[in-house]
């Protein structure tokens, strides 16, 4: 897969910050169940508004899927295991809520007590920024420490940010102006971890 080209509606958000934060703003409000204009003229102003958050917010979360292929299947992770089929874990509202999406990767043979690693690409729209994420679970699907292997690659790192069981492991943030510069700087991370888990 080639590096997914980013949607008009992404780069304007990034060249904009009142754009982005009325993204944020009106895509919470996309049902349009509640009128917050009081002429025909705001009303309509108003639906394309909607409109456009909705277009924003869909780019978005298409994008997310095409960027994990991008980093993570061009990067060689079918070498180390089997990704999961099942999508169901990230539909359109949490990817976009959460800024990222993640597949299981069962591995060929356990790692330190890993069975599988939950594998993530988050795409920060305020900040700009693209980090990769790890984390392990054992055959029973409960989280285990990450394998040392991966602990020790350099320009990774441990951290328990969001307070789980065990920590997560964490590529460095990278920025993302030039977009598909990061793509290929992502990409570059995940060769090195398949490179980790082949040795």
């Amino acid at each position: 897969m080639t590096i997914p080209t980013l949607p008009d509606s992404i780069t304007a958000m990034h060249d904009d910050d009142d754009l982005m934060n009325g993204v944020f703003s009106l895509a919470e409000q996309l049902h349009g169940k509640h009128m917050v204009a009081t002429t025909w003229r705001d009303a309509r102003q108003y639906a394309q508004a909607l409109t456009m958050a909705s277009v924003a917010r869909n780019d978005y979360v298409v994008l997310m899927y095409d960027l994990w292929e991008a980093i993570f299947a061009v990067g060689g992770i079918d070498k180390i295991g089997s990704v999961e089929k099942d999508a169901t874990g990230y539909p359109p509202a949490a990817v976009w809520n959460q800024e990222e999406v993640g597949k299981s990767l069962a591995l060929l043979s356990p790692v330190e007590g890993a069975a599988a690693l939950q594998i993530c690409v988050r795409y920060a729209l305020e900040t700009c920024t693209l980090r990769l994420e790890i984390s392990a679970i054992d055959s029973k699907e409960n989280q285990v420490p990450i394998p040392g292997v991966l602990a020790a690659l350099d320009g990774w790192h441990l951290d328990d940010e969001f307070d789980w069981d065990e920590d997560l492991l964490f590529s460095r943030k990278i920025k993302a102006r030039d977009f598909p510069a990061a793509v290929t700087k992502a990409r570059a991370e995940a060769v090195k971890l398949v490179a980790a888990l082949l040795t």
